[in-house]
């Protein structure tokens, strides 16, 4: 995957992110103050990794594995001596996390980015998690949104595959860009985001586009094409539970533990 668009990343996230981040915080509750080691597994430009530090008191490490995007991980590690001296920025993916790391870890957030991991890379995932995870470590998933959007609840109905939630729609009718599902403004510049999933013998793709325009003059435009490999969260569910782990879902988001 390329990221063309990691310098705006952080503006087109930011509606989607003042959404996710309060359920977040609610779901790492029981886990604030933690001491054992923590992973961002994903980080990005470190809007979870921000969060994860705030409620957990250990060492955290931070994978993202494009370098675009641990411009804004490492700019934002840095600029706080709190965050400088607790997270490690890793050019790390999934699959060299579970490689590289045999040490217990508390807490691990995958957050909007499951995704993007093939089914073996899932499996290879919940069996480190299955061998590496504390007696009350975690593993958080999501978050994951129905059409309707209606939160998950132990007894409440199944959810569509994993994806953002329904975007918003903004003069989305170019067939080319698909649907406009997040638009801002940083000073004089409005920044949009757009994306088309396309369906083929191959698997599924993002066909991803991201815009810069000055009133009505487009200034710029990026696109970038990702794979994607969907899933519902009752086919992770049986995922997890075969490698080890049991699933208890809160909100929009799926908690794996060791099984007992």
């Amino acid at each position: 995957m390329e990221y063309h668009q990691a310098e705006w990343y952080d503006a087109i996230a930011r509606d989607y992110w003042h959404m996710v981040e309060p359920e977040l915080r609610s779901v790492l509750a029981p886990w604030e103050g933690e001491s054992a080691l923590a992973v961002d597994l994903g980080a990005g430009t470190g809007l979870t990794t921000v969060t994860l530090a705030q409620k957990c008191a250990g060492e955290i490490l931070a994978c993202e594995p494009e370098r675009e995007m641990r411009v804004g991980l490492m700019s934002k590690v840095t600029a706080c001596d709190s965050l400088r001296q607790r997270v490690t920025v890793l050019p790390w993916a999934a699959a060299d996390l579970c490689a590289q790391l045999a040490e217990p870890v508390g807490v691990v957030t995958a957050i909007a980015m499951f995704d993007h991991l093939s089914p073996d890379s899932r499996a290879q995932l919940f069996a480190w998690a299955a061998r590496n995870l504390t007696d009350t470590g975690v593993l958080i998933i999501g978050p994951f949104y129905s059409d309707t959007d209606e939160d998950l609840t132990a007894d409440g109905p199944g959810v569509d595959p994993i994806a953002e939630p329904a975007p918003h729609t903004v003069n989305a009718t170019d067939p080319h860009l698909g649907d406009c599902y997040a638009q801002t403004s940083v000073g004089r510049l409005r920044y949009s985001g757009w994306a088309r999933l396309d369906s083929g013998d191959d698997g599924d793709c993002w066909q991803m586009t991201w815009q810069v325009h000055q009133g009505e003059e487009l200034l710029a435009q990026r696109e970038s094409v990702f794979r994607v490999y969907p899933a519902t969260p009752e086919e992770l569910i049986a995922e997890a539970h075969a490698a080890g782990l049991t699933a208890t879902r809160q909100g929009h988001f799926l908690l794996l533990r060791r099984s007992k």
